[in-house]
């Protein structure tokens, strides 16, 4: 891939192997156009032929699927390019979800027909031998007119695969015709109709609900039969908006290995810029040793003795918890695959990528169990009993399992049943499981959890303190790998402003990488000003400019929910809570309350201005709300405030 990152479409079950085009010895295509030249050397065109066919942008196309058995994946092309010297044509496209590789119940997919197609937010970049032919993509109505239904399928919603959910289409589906019937049958592997006789109405809504009639599908037994394929899914380590491109590759195991980004032929600074990405990892850990060997002893010991332990893990976000963690199982497994150590099993949860904290049960049981269940998903009340049963039962075969659970506060319910069993499962005597517990909030046990799940967490805690200046100034400098790029100066001002607001390093690495950007533009090595335009692009963004502009109670409100966050080690809270902190904060300032009514208009105009996400529904004082921006640009809009300058004084004591 092009720009080095992965996708996110779900997978329901067998893992996927990596698409091999058939490279011919002539080439298939040929560009419609000269094309427009872009960022990094690259260069757009509108239009290619390729074996016959002529593809544009907006055109839907059929994508081979690794399983020859399954159905071809559908798409719709949004841009075409070529990055030279790579003579290789590549798509980039926007995924079409089936029914079936939604979230959607049983009950609902039987409501829907194979032919129905959802427009989904995710998107990839494969080569142009990826793709077997064009496809028409129409809407419900012209679908219902048109005489040869296998030769076309209809789209009726935009489908968003992070949350799951559905909203209608801005502004309809156009029709898009490329290939024909002959070949698109031949790519569905088919050539008889499609085995349901429903006709369509002749008038339908295309933006109806979901519980409205729709065609059937087939019986249950021969559509479980003709299930279509999924593509691969990596999940996403934060909950974000926007989805990344990924190859049709989908790795056993989370892959931890470093992304090799393209950003064009440009020099050092370049390649300085893909040594500053935080996606790219690098071969050690700076300024991480001591935590690194404690961890790596703690996890070693228990895996030769073949016993369960626990270890908690806090510290500020961007410490490197998650990364020296990964580092620890990197180099266990290379003990592992060089026989000096016995065989064991890595598993990752990421308590932000789960759909509810129950799902655990079933990552978990996956990555342990899931090849004993013939492949085959299962619900977290069956996992979790699984689960339970071999955690429980003696088996002298059994490989220790190794499970770090990062963001461990999304894991918390009201029973809190989930973290008691993660935690209560190591003290088995047969259980082999060692659980590294990964959290923000270093007193989060006592403050959050009930004694009985703080108890079994047990004394085990490690804590990973802010970064400092000299800090940061090192992982910068190793990151760039003696490219001579940035002057000396420039690194220690770009570690100096990081470290007096936060010290998070993901923050100081992307300072410097768009300081490298700025000085690209001059063709020039990284000097100071760069870094201070940098700084001032950072902090003047447009969320930072509404909330320097924000009226008192707005400023009193984002301060009462940067509070709750610091008291509860949880970006989230209820609307109850944050009324309270708002009354105190106004009492303290001798201003008058204002009433519940007044705070949750409030509420409702930093939700309007995105500043704040609030769960919608008539949920009262129960409303859940979290910021939508990083907390420290919440304390640098707002730094005048002195309960903002009290926080930071703070949070300098907790430096020291």
């Amino acid at each position: 891939c092009a720009n080095g990152h992965t996708g996110n479409m779900p997978s329901k079950g067998k893992r996927r192997r990596i698409v091999k085009p058939v490279v011919e010895d002539t080439p298939s295509w040929q560009w419609l156009d000269v094309g427009t030249r872009g960022p990094g050397g690259s260069v757009t065109h509108g239009g290619i032929e390729y074996k016959g066919e002529v593809l544009s942008t907006g055109g839907y196309v059929m994508l081979r699927n690794p399983d020859a058995d399954e159905e071809p994946f559908i798409a719709q092309i949004t841009e075409l390019v070529e990055y030279p010297p790579d003579v290789m044509p590549k798509a980039r496209v926007t995924w079409m979800y089936r029914a079936s590789d939604t979230r959607m119940s049983k009950e609902s997919l039987r409501k829907h027909d194979p032919r129905e197609l959802f427009l989904s937010t995710a998107s990839d970049e494969n080569e142009i031998e990826a793709i077997e032919c064009g496809c028409q993509v129409l809407s419900r109505t012209e679908f219902a007119k048109t005489g040869d239904r296998l030769a076309a399928f209809y789209c009726t919603k935009l489908y968003n695969p992070i949350d799951g959910s559905f909203e209608p289409l801005p502004h309809g589906i156009a029709t898009r015709v490329g290939g024909d019937a002959a070949a698109i049958r031949g790519a569905m592997g088919r050539s008889a109709e499609p085995e349901f006789e429903e006709d369509f109405p002749d008038t339908p809504d295309e933006d109806s609900d979901y519980d409205e009639k729709a065609p059937r599908t087939p019986s249950r037994r021969k559509r479980r039969k003709q299930k279509p394929a999924q593509p691969p899914t990596v999940r996403p380590t934060k909950r974000v908006k926007e989805v990344a491109r990924f190859k049709f590759t989908v790795p056993k195991a989370r892959s931890t290995a470093a992304v090799a980004l393209n950003f064009g032929d440009g020099g050092a600074l370049d390649e300085a810029r893909g040594k500053l990405h935080v996606s790219a990892v690098p071969e050690g850990l700076p300024c991480r040793e001591p935590e690194f060997h404690t961890i790596c002893e703690f996890v070693r010991d228990q895996i030769v003795a073949g016993s369960g332990a626990c270890m908690f893990v806090s510290g500020v976000p961007g410490t490197g918890k998650t990364a020296t963690i990964r580092q620890v199982a990197r180099t266990l497994q290379s003990e592992r695959d060089l026989g000096n150590l016995v065989p064991f099993d890595f598993v990752e949860i990421n308590g932000m990528a789960l759909t509810t904290p129950a799902q655990a049960y079933c990552e978990l049981w996956d990555a342990v169990g899931g090849g004993a269940a013939g492949g085959r998903k299962v619900t977290p009340t069956r996992a979790l009993e699984l689960l339970r049963k071999r955690f429980t039962t003696p088996s002298p075969r059994r490989q220790c399992t190794v499970l770090l659970v990062d963001e461990l506060d999304q894991l918390w319910t009201r029973k809190q049943d989930v973290m008691y069993n993660l935690f209560d499962w190591p003290a088995n005597a047969h259980s082999r499981l060692v659980v590294v517990a990964v959290a923000n909030t270093m007193d989060l046990p006592e403050r959050v959890l009930v004694h009985r799940v703080s108890s079994r967490i047990g004394l085990r805690r490690l804590t990973f303190a802010p970064y400092t200046k000299e800090q940061l100034t090192e992982i910068v400098r190793c990151r760039l790998d003696g490219l001579e790029v940035f002057d000396a100066d420039a690194i220690e001002l770009c570690s100096r402003k990081v470290a007096a607001v936060s010290g998070d390093a993901r923050r100081a690495l992307d300072l410097c990488r768009r300081a490298a950007e700025l000085a690209q533009k001059q063709s020039r090595n990284v000097t100071l000003d760069d870094v201070r335009r940098a700084v001032a692009e950072m902090s003047s963004s447009p969320v930072v400019a509404a909330m320097e502009s924000c009226a008192l109670h707005e400023r009193l409100l984002l301060i009462s929910i940067l509070s709750q966050f610091r008291k509860t080690g949880v970006e989230e809270t209820f609307f109850s809570n944050v009324l309270e902190s708002h009354i105190l904060f106004c009492r303290g300032r001798g201003i008058e309350p204002p009433s519940a009514s007044t705070v949750a208009a409030v509420c409702a105009r930093l939700a309007a201005c995105r500043i704040l996400l609030a769960e919608g529904g008539d949920r009262d004082v129960y409303q859940r709300i979290r910021l939508n921006c990083n907390q420290d640009d919440v304390m640098f809009a707002l730094r005048d405030d002195p309960t903002i300058q009290v926080m930071k004084k703070a949070s300098a004591s907790n430096k020291l």
